[in-house]
């Protein structure tokens, strides 16, 4: 039950992730794949109605598809009827799979789809956060909370939601037609899909879901490495720390291909041994069955044709099921970065205002307080007029909040309480991005791109005007 209430839980995140508009193209998709399921189906009936065909020849004419391809064509010959409706067979997975590979690369176009606008807005809020957001985390979780949750929300969210459902509906439906065809057959395929159920289950949960966790948590310490060498190789280098560096990235960088090897031979090569030894196991029950029960060798071939194909088809979708169950369960909580507290999925940020702000008179500060941890203020209930033309000098020991004064007043952090006036009147949230063009702005540790001299000069500009000015 609480597998079942996670993947309840991801599916209501995953709906407050996604736009009105997105919302419904996704239960498009989801019509989509049960139409796929569909298709799956009729593909699992027509072949079943060609084994039966050729190796009963009285079903043609007591079954209602055979009898009725028969009475339409003209054919009473079995020889006949069989090249034909081996043509039709053919004919209906080409088709089939024709169709399906267009639904899977619509379902596929829109999980990347949304999750392209969903990480522009994501890009965007955290943008627009004030100094304080970045100067209480590390890039490396930063980056690992954009990247992480946002590269891999098809494959581990959008796609196996789909999927889920699809699957289901493919399993519920083959399973009802064995049992219209053959209870005592329907019996032998549920005893095959639930020891398989079982030991996927267990793999998926004891090994893929551990190691999916764990990975995880070695990522942001790659990045955080990498990071850190990047930007302090200078200082690395001076003081040979760099063998000490490389010992670290190698230990998280050896356990996480170590991790990753043993997932994808847990999710890609085991459960297909697992599938075979079942189905053969469930042949031999079916063989058995029929030699003790005295059906003749007619049926046990139209047996085990049946079981075989029904149980070759339903073995991998109940691994896509249990896979796709495990997926959403073990990266529901990647959602949480999706929904800042600040990003509403149906309101968009914007572009940085560049108009120009009128400044005549005064900057004023107004009871501003502001502590980096609640409980201890480094500012409190500051007041600060700085007139138009003033030289205004900040002198005090470190640690004493010249520098976050700075940020207050160039509005880079917002103060926790107190306001800031520009004329007289209160600078409104809208207007920060024009107010901090106001600033010339130069830092003891100056900031600078991974780019040419040229480029960083001409900060910001674009690239194609960059050229032409290195051209010139």
């Amino acid at each position: 039950m609480n597998k079942i209430s996670n993947i309840a839980e991801t599916w209501v995140r995953l709906f407050a992730v996604f736009t009105k508009k997105q919302k419904t193209q996704y239960l498009a998709m989801v019509v989509w794949g049960i139409v796929n399921a569909l298709l799956e189906f009729a593909g699992i009936a027509i072949l079943l109605h060609t084994i039966l065909s050729i190796l009963k020849p009285d079903f043609i004419a007591h079954n209602f598809f055979t009898s009725f391809l028969s009475k339409t064509f003209g054919i009473t010959d079995q020889l006949h009827f069989v090249v034909l409706i081996s043509f039709i067979l053919l004919l209906a997975y080409v088709l089939k799979n024709a169709l399906i590979i267009i639904i899977n690369k619509i379902q596929v176009k829109f999980a990347f789809d949304v999750t392209d606008e969903i990480s522009t807005k994501r890009y965007e809020e955290i943008a627009h956060n004030d100094l304080l957001y970045f100067s209480n985390r590390k890039s490396s979780e930063i980056i690992n909370e954009l990247f992480g949750a946002l590269l891999f929300l098809p494959e581990s969210t959008i796609i196996p939601s789909i999927l889920l459902l699809s699957e289901v509906s493919i399993l519920v439906l083959a399973l009802g037609a064995v049992l219209f065809y053959n209870p005592v057959l329907f019996v032998f395929t549920i005893l095959s899909i639930v020891p398989a159920a079982v030991v996927l289950i267990y793999i998926n949960r004891k090994t893929l879901g551990k190691q999916g966790r764990q990975i995880h948590t070695i990522t942001p310490d790659l990045h955080e490495n990498i990071s850190e060498l990047a930007v302090g190789v200078a200082d690395i280098k001076l003081w040979r720390g760099v063998d000490r560096f490389k010992k670290q990235f190698n230990l998280r960088k050896d356990e996480f291909f170590r991790l990753k090897q043993s997932m994808y031979i847990n999710s890609n090569f085991i459960p297909l041994r697992i599938y075979e030894v079942i189905a053969i196991f469930g042949i031999l029950c079916v063989v058995l069955y029929t030699v003790t029960a005295n059906e003749g060798s007619d049926n046990l071939i139209s047996y085990i044709s049946i079981y075989a194909g029904v149980s070759f088809r339903l073995l991998p979708s109940v691994n896509r099921i249990i896979g796709s169950f495990n997926t959403l369960s073990q990266y529901r909580f990647k959602l949480d970065y999706l929904i800042p507290e600040n990003l509403n999925n149906d309101v968009d940020l914007g572009e940085e205002q560049h108009d120009s702000i009128d400044f005549t008179e005064s900057i004023e500060l107004s009871d501003i307080s502001f502590g980096y941890r609640e409980g201890n203020e480094l500012l409190a209930n500051l007041k600060l007029k700085l007139n138009k033309g003033d030289f205004v000098g900040l002198v005090g020991p470190s640690g004493s909040g010249k520098s976050t004064l700075i940020n207050i007043i160039t509005s880079l952090i917002s103060a926790t309480s107190g306001t800031l006036k520009i004329d007289g009147q209160e600078l409104r949230e809208e207007q920060t991005d024009a107010f901090r063009f106001l600033f010339s702005f130069v830092k003891q540790n100056v900031f600078m791109l991974n780019k040419s001299i040229l480029a960083n000069i001409a900060f910001l500009e674009d690239e194609e005007n960059i050229d032409s000015l290195s051209n010139d």
